[in-house]
């Protein structure tokens, strides 16, 4: 595979260096792809690094939070930071089992993590596209155009920027395509299941990114090209049902490794799914949002500044690619694939989209969600179209190199026009650096336990016809000032608001009727409908930061800051204090039982003070009355991600409360004991406790994580095993006399060569 340098390069079959080192064609294309790649992608490590709106308000958040955890020798379970407390290994982009991030962000300090994340993708995306084209027969030079034809894209540069996650799912598609072809070629068994070991390795970080519908256009390449590569063009000529079977065999192997791999994120957030706000689907415009029509595909791919920018040269060689490269047996998969995923763009059912639908269950319900997605399979099947199409052109020596540096010309001026439109060039250290009101109230959470909220819903957009709030904002000083997008993470504030498209469904209910409407799926708000309800005083809200000056016309920060007091004020934002929060935990010595969502509309509307009373959705433990309630004691003794403990001390049964959002696995401990753990107001935990003195502790205890962690871990044994065994297999082979000789001969007939 280690073919020499050629005619295209227009150098001698070996380059001799002064210490008389040979370098073969891949050494030098391999040396020029990362030359290229740092030259056209200087703006996102030079200076400070290039973020956009995702990067900032959700997956550098998440990821610093779990580079401390892992630190510390912790498995991040819960969050307590975003939602009044939320999953955190299970949340979906967390970047939990996603192995770069784990191991970027737990050695590095912000800044420099932030930058060598984004140049391992742009490394990784490169080198795996070119290894993939050298294995498919592609010549070096060609294979340096499908690298930077894909790594060096709109789609790659622009979402390197604006969301992050969406380039960790595209580093590693060449991996997977790659590992599933050195699959099918391998002879013997134990080669064979460690190439099912590395593809699962690859598809194992896909789900580990992005868990949903890009995870299900992944499977879509990977199950589409073991179809191609056994079914219609094998290896060797077998029977039909020969070829079905060993079709299944590969597809089942990769799939086996992949899960296993995978498992130790996979199961706490299929868990997860099931009890969050899209545990049924999208609703409203994002159920079928975006898409697009057929007249608008070639302005997308060629507008610069857009993140679907293919390239002009990109797009102008794939295109050659059918005519120049026929006879490159790949040819036929890599543009069916790219005028399929063209087609499944539209915004209207073609009969290509009826047949996936039903082939295929929940597609239809992932793919309606912005269409126009699944362009992400389509970048590299271009790219390797495009590369096909320059290897083909041996007979001109300068014009493959005249084509790599036109594509690398022509995508890094997109690629920075894309990167300055999706993002800015800033310090994460000074940005996330902890302002007046942050400071404030994190010098109050060694004096009492509360919850706060940032609040100025003028800070908003307009999209799909209706307001997201504060992230499109997320550069603005008036933004940063409130505390908002996600800041409560970096700063370790109990926030019970939130941006992340995946919440825990009563939380989202809850929401719903605090604020009396629904909002945009992606955060969860308090907006001015909910200023005076109940619901609020029951999270524990007990400052709101808003605007230092009351702009004018705006009656509801006009009335907070006559409502509430002062605690903090600077140039940008003052700190209001709540006086009526309840406090995170208290005493109950009356519960009743309701249906789910009954429990609601009595708090919201008054009717039941959660002070006194409870809803339960189970029938209440034993309580009773006591004359005096105000005797009764609750002392935070201890709060921590995962584990909270507290005293508590009645003259009678009772019930403890906590404005902590519900989740199934959390556990409750008095005195060591366990006892059941209510979900309480619809959204809140409840403990019983007996009369007297009593030391409570709640953990949270995923099975489904521990589960997880198991199956990974003994797939991951099995995969290093399997390579142990592999490389001793090889040295064994190697150093059998008649290798030796074999090599020896080739050697010499070299050297006469």
């Amino acid at each position: 595979m280690m073919a020499t340098v050629s005619g295209v390069w227009s150098l001698p079959a070996r380059i001799r260096t002064n210490s008389a080192i040979r370098l073969p064609a891949d050494a030098v294309s391999v040396l020029a792809l990362l030359v290229l790649l740092a030259a056209g992608r200087w703006v996102l490590w030079y200076g400070d690094p290039a973020i956009g709106l995702d990067g900032v308000t959700l997956s550098y958040p998440m990821y610093e939070f779990l580079g401390e955890m892992l630190r510390a020798g912790d498995i991040p379970g819960w969050n307590p930071h975003q939602f009044s407390g939320v999953p955190f290994a299970a949340d979906l982009q967390s970047g939990w089992t996603y192995l770069p991030v784990m191991v970027i962000f737990t050695t590095l300090p912000l800044g420099l993590a932030i930058k060598a994340f984004l140049l391992f993708h742009v490394a990784l995306t490169g080198l795996a596209t070119y290894a993939l084209a050298r294995v498919l027969g592609l010549i070096p030079v060609g294979a340096l155009v499908a690298s930077v034809s894909y790594a060096l894209s709109g789609y790659f540069s622009g979402y390197s920027v604006h969301t992050p996650l969406l380039t960790q799912v595209a580093a590693w598609l060449p991996v997977l395509v790659l590992g599933a072809e050195m699959s099918v070629r391998s002879r013997g068994w134990l080669s064979r299941a460690c190439w099912w070991g590395a593809t699962g390795l690859a598809l194992s970080q896909i789900f580990a990114s992005l868990l949903g519908q890009r995870s299900y256009y992944a499977l879509l390449l990977l199950g589409s090209y073991l179809v191609y590569r056994t079914l219609i063009v094998p290896p060797e000529l077998t029977p039909i049902r020969r070829r079905v079977a060993i079709l299944m065999l590969h597809g089942s192997g990769i799939l086996l490794f992949g899960v296993g791999l995978a498992a130790a994120g996979l199961l706490p957030r299929l868990e997860y799914y099931t009890r969050s706000n899209l545990a049924h689907g999208y609703e409203g415009w994002a159920a079928v949002g975006g898409g697009w029509r057929f007249s608008w595909i070639l302005d997308v791919l060629l507008t610069r500044h857009e993140l679907f920018y293919a390239g002009a040269v990109t797009i102008c060689l794939a295109v050659l690619a059918p005519r120049y490269a026929r006879g490159w047996r790949f040819a036929p998969y890599f543009a069916g694939l790219a005028v399929t995923t063209l087609l499944l763009t539209s915004q209207t059912t073609t009969p290509l989209h009826a047949i996936l639908y039903r082939l295929f269950p929940r597609f239809e319900e992932l793919h309606r969600h912005f269409p126009e997605r699944i362009v992400i399979i389509f970048f590299l099947g271009l790219a390797l179209l495009a590369g096909a199409t320059v290897s083909t052109l041996r007979r001109w020596p300068f014009v493959p190199m005249l084509l790599v540096l036109l594509v690398v010309v022509d995508l890094s001026v997109a690629g920075r026009l894309a990167v300055a439109n999706r993002g800015i060039k800033l310090d994460p250290e000074q940005y996330y650096e902890p302002m007046g009101a942050a400071d404030f109230m994190r010098s109050r959470q060694e004096e009492q336990a509360f919850r706060y909220f940032g609040y100025d819903p003028q800070l908003h957009v307009i999209l799909f016809g209706i307001p997201m709030h504060y992230r499109r904002q997320f550069a603005e000083p008036a933004a940063m000032a409130l505390v908002v997008n996600n800041r409560a993470t970096m700063f370790r504030l109990p926030d019970l608001q939130g941006y992340n498209p995946v919440q825990p469904g009563r939380y989202v209910e809850f929401m719903i009727a605090l604020n009396g409407h629904p909002q945009d799926y992606h955060g969860a708000h308090v907006l001015g409908g909910g200023l005076d309800s109940p619901l609020l005083d029951l999270l524990g809200a007990r400052y709101v930061v808003v605007p230092a000056a009351v702009p004018p016309g705006r009656p509801d920060i006009f009335h907070l800051t006559q409502q509430w007091s002062t605690v903090y004020q600077d140039a940008q934002v003052r700190v209001l204090e709540n006086p009526d929060a309840l406090p995170r935990a208290w005493l109950v010595h009356e519960a009743r039982r309701v249906e789910r969502g009954e429990a609601l509309p009595l708090l919201a509307s008054g009717a039941v003070d959660p002070r006194r009373e409870a809803l339960l959705e189970a029938s209440p433990p034993v309580l009773e009355r006591v004359e005096n309630p105000a005797k009764d004691e609750v002392a935070m003794t201890a709060y921590e991600p995962e584990a909270l403990r507290l005293r508590t001390m009645s003259e009678a049964p009772s019930l403890l409360m906590l404005s902590e959002s519900y989740d199934p696995n959390w556990r409750a401990y008095v005195d060591g004991e366990r006892v059941d753990l209510y979900v309480a107001d619809h959204a809140l935990r409840a403990v019983p406790v007996p009369a007297g003195v009593h030391e409570v502790e709640l953990r949270y205890e995923s099975r489904t994580l521990a589960l997880g962690m198991a199956i990974s871990g003994g797939t991951a044994l099995l995969f290093g095993a399997l390579l142990v065994a592999t490389a001793w297999q090889r040295r064994q082979t190697s150093a059998s006399p008649e290798d030796f000789g074999r090599r020896r001969l080739e050697k010499s007939l070299l050297t006469a060569n």
